[in-house]
């Protein structure tokens, strides 16, 4: 229900306390600019949503985790990309990964000062211990390799 201008939808997280509770990672299209992208959240099972996360027109959410034992603790990996015929172009000064610890009523962004690569990120993929949460792993297109740790 609703989102329907976001095009390309990345992932849905359902708060397993409260499934009225929902996020959305939204890519966006990638053959153009539009506003309909980011992480959505939804408090009534989808029928209003609100943007929580916007980094600007070209960039969308492209993973989206959550901590198994804490479920406002989310980490988002946003995405800035274009799609044209004959060009594809990933990554930007959009792109970026995002922590939030009170379900997206604010973000952090990490840096290079919290060991992600210095310079534009590319396109991030995430992946969260459900045992020990404590642990992210993090696959991210840069020039140089990283290794982060994110509490």
């Amino acid at each position: 229900m609703g989102l329907e201008k976001t095009r390309n939808i990345h992932r849905i997280i359902i708060d397993k306390d409260n499934p009225s509770t929902i996020y959305v990672a939204a890519i966006g299209s990638p053959w153009g600019e539009h506003p309909d992208r980011g992480v959505f959240k939804s408090t009534n099972g989808g029928e209003t949503w609100e943007k929580i996360l916007f980094e600007n027109n070209k960039t969308g959410a492209a993973d989206l985790v959550v901590d198994a034992t804490n479920p406002n603790k989310l980490i988002a990996a946003m995405w800035e990309h274009s799609r044209k015929p004959y060009t594809f172009q990933s990554g930007g000064s959009g792109s970026g990964l995002y922590i939030t610890y009170d379900g997206g009523k604010n973000w952090e962004k990490k840096t290079d000062k919290d060991g992600l690569p210095k310079g534009d990120l590319g396109r991030i993929g995430l992946a969260i211990s459900p045992s020990n949460p404590k642990v992210v792993y993090a696959l991210i297109e840069a020039k140089k390799k990283c290794i982060i740790s994110i509490r």
